[in-house]
């Protein structure tokens, strides 16, 4: 069977040396690598017995994220982003003298779209509603085929306050219903912050909020 690299006519020194000089060519690699990478994750708990399903999320689905797991019998999404610029490294910082790497992942749609926000207002907007997966995992590649990651609650994470151009139209009142686009990472989780660095974690706080809080069909499984 003719693979990939063969059917195009390219090799894949050819390919990642074509690439290196296309910034958002790599930047969208280092975000399906870092999916895979995820995914080796979730593959691990699902072989220790922590989790039970991993599920694809199509593209073209109502539901949001890139992931959906079943985890003590409730079905939680999460979306995948990775940092696609080189992240700030700070050493010795007043936190507790560890290394951090700070850097922003972008959250919204490459066209505008129609939603309906949690008031009823159905707004055209790139913005993503809060609300629309469980969970974000915020991954950085720090070269040599290291990665880290951290997580955070859809509810925890930043509204936007200044959309941008071409959203001129929200009033104040929708952009608290809608993600900030560029949430700002640190990695590793520093203490106090929104962010942890365990899976586990997160999955407890999901499933620990009242469902009624969570707008996400099918939250509980069937």
């Amino acid at each position: 069977m003719m693979n990939l690299f063969e059917e195009l006519g390219i090799t894949p020194e050819e390919l990642v040396k074509q690439a290196n000089n296309r910034p958002q060519i790599v930047g969208t690699m280092r975000g399906w690598v870092g999916e895979i990478k995820f995914r080796e994750i979730l593959e691990a708990l699902r072989h220790r017995g922590v989790i039970d399903v991993i599920e694809q999320i199509p593209d073209q689905s109502k539901r949001k994220g890139d992931l959906e797991v079943e985890y003590r019998g409730c079905k939680v999404s999460i979306e995948v982003k990775t940092i696609s610029k080189q992240p700030k490294r700070t050493t010795g910082t007043d936190l507790d003298g560890g290394t951090y790497y700070t850097g922003k992942v972008e959250i919204k749609s490459h066209s505008k779209q129609k939603q309906r926000l949690d008031n009823g207002d159905e707004v055209n907007t790139k913005l993503q509603p809060a609300g629309k997966f469980h969970v974000l995992a915020a991954m950085v590649n720090l070269g040599g085929g290291e990665w880290k990651i951290v997580y955070c609650l859809n509810n925890k994470l930043t509204r936007t306050t200044h959309p941008g151009k071409g959203e001129e139209d929200l009033t104040s009142e929708q952009m608290t219903y809608l993600l900030e686009k560029n949430q700002s990472v640190v990695i590793p989780a520093p203490p106090k912050s929104c962010w942890t660095n365990d899976l586990i974690e997160v999955l407890d706080e999901v499933i620990a909020t009242d469902p009624k809080e969570i707008p996400f069909q099918g939250y509980f499984v069937e």
